[in-house]
């Protein structure tokens, strides 16, 4: 029974992995379950700072930044809303609510934000499937054609 449990899980981890959501739908979708979190209250207050880390070169993190700022969604739950790109080495003194993993970054980046999300409790997003596996909090897939949240 475990096994057919288990094949079943994984079958549908690839039928999400199939197809990429835009990123503008994906932050959309994920905003909104961010919002029914009852634990959002104990993640802080004022700014909701979602940080796009990078490592080397930002460009890919600084050019999501501007596709989330074009989003008409500027709150969560009343708290105003704010991306930035961040160097990884920088989460730890800056603190951000949350993490948005980036697949355009090395592994070890994506390994080290993850990291740092989980030690300091902070959300962990992804725009695909594939990180949700390697641990991150919330991400997005594809079933029957619509975006779906994995968590």
């Amino acid at each position: 029974m475990r096994a057919v449990a288990l094949l079943i899980a994984l079958s549908a981890c690839a039928a999400f992995a199939e197809e990429a959501v835009p990123p503008s739908l994906a932050l959309k979708v994920m905003l909104k379950v961010l919002s029914y979190d009852p634990a959002l209250a104990t993640h802080g207050s004022g700014e909701f700072v979602i940080a796009i880390p990078f490592g080397g070169n930002g460009d890919a993190a600084a050019a999501l930044v501007k596709e989330c700022d074009a989003l008409e969604v500027k709150t969560l739950n009343d708290r105003p809303l704010r991306f930035v790109a961040m160097p990884v080495k920088d989460l730890e003194a800056k603190k951000p609510t949350a993490v948005l993993l980036l697949d355009a970054v090395a592994d070890d980046v994506r390994a080290d934000a993850l990291k740092w999300s989980l030690g300091a409790k902070a959300y962990s997003l992804a725009l695909g499937a594939d990180e949700v596996s390697n641990g991150a909090l919330l991400g997005l897939g594809v079933a029957n054609g619509k975006p779906q949240p994995i968590i």
